[in-house]
């Protein structure tokens, strides 16, 4: 794997990792959710800690989704680097196919997230403009590379 590839799927791990640290981990810190309940539900005229009630099990099924699209992307990394070539760039790509739906939706519904709607669907949208330099260099003996 080339260390532009390597980059861009880190930066998508960091990326849900972030995701499942605000949505289950500091959702109901109160300065996170004042930045985010405005964003998400502009016209919404609950008390502020109501909404947080209401969706602290959601944001929690949320986080937990995140961190597991984390640690399938660190699988991913691994695989690759210790030889299992074909089942890492399989899950890898499956992790870039999903943060390249999950951006979209998030920039179709919402204001919240927009860096990281960003920050998911600009590295997923470039690794298939690699694919050549990674076929490249898988075809020169260095799969682990």
């Amino acid at each position: 794997m080339t260390n532009a590839a390597r980059l861009l799927t880190c930066i998508m791990i960091a990326t849900y990792f972030g995701f499942f640290m605000v949505e289950a981990v500091l959702w109901t810190v109160p300065w996170v959710n004042a930045i985010l309940l405005p964003q998400l539900n502009p016209d919404l005229r609950y008390a502020p800690h109501m909404q947080v009630e209401i969706l602290r099990a959601l944001f929690l099924n949320q986080g937990a989704y995140n961190l597991l699209l984390a640690v399938g992307g660190l699988l991913g990394l691994r695989l690759w680097a210790h030889g299992d070539v074909r089942a890492g760039r399989i899950l890898l790509r499956f992790i870039a196919l999903f943060a390249i739906g999950a951006a979209i939706t998030l920039l179709a519904t919402t204001h919240a997230y927009l860096l990281g709607a960003v920050q998911l669907l600009v590295p997923a949208a470039l690794l298939p403009l690699l694919r050549r330099e990674l076929a490249t260099s898988c075809a020169a003996g260095s799969p682990a590379e």
